[in-house]
Parts: structure tokens; C-alpha cells; sequence
């Protein structure tokens, strides 16, 4: 599942979030020889932030920026 953090459009965003998704899962393909055909990927953009993008006066909050900007692997039991 890919992430990003809340600058730029949303459909930008989404676009993003879901080229990062696609990256580390050619990265397991090429890299530690997981089936392509059992990995599958989502993008949400800006939509599931684990840290606040900006501070309570309005600001960017740089570091909740640098968490939200991430993928997540889940990894089920077969």
C-alpha cells in the first residue's frame, strides 16, 4: 500500500502513492525473487496519514510529512 503525504493535488497524489506501491513490489520481484502474481498493490494518496502534515498554527509539519510518505507491506498467511 502506498502513501503520501497532503502537498499537491489528490489526483496527483494517487497517482504517486500507487507508483510507490508498484516500486517495491519490482524491487521484491527483481531483487528477492517473490512471484510478481502473488503481490498486489494499492495507492491512497494522501488519505491514511499515520502523523499530522501540518502543525496546529497551519504550517507544514515537515517530519509528519516524512512519515506519511511510505508504503506498507502486509503480509497474509496462505
Amino acid at each position: 500500500e502506498g502513501h503520501t503525504d497532503s502537498k499537491g493535488s489528490p489526483d496527483v497524489n494517487l497517482a504517486l502513492s500507487k507508483k510507490r506501491a508498484e516500486a517495491v513490489k519490482d524491487w521484491l520481484v527483481k531483487k528477492k525473487s517473490i512471484p510478481k502474481t502473488i503481490i498486489t498493490t494499492r495507492g491512497f494518496g494522501e488519505t491514511k496519514p499515520v502523523a499530522p502534515n501540518t502543525n496546529p498554527d497551519g504550517s507544514d509539519n515537515p517530519q509528519g510529512q516524512q512519515q506519511n510518505r511510505r508504503v506498507e507491506i502486509t503480509v497474509e498467511k496462505m
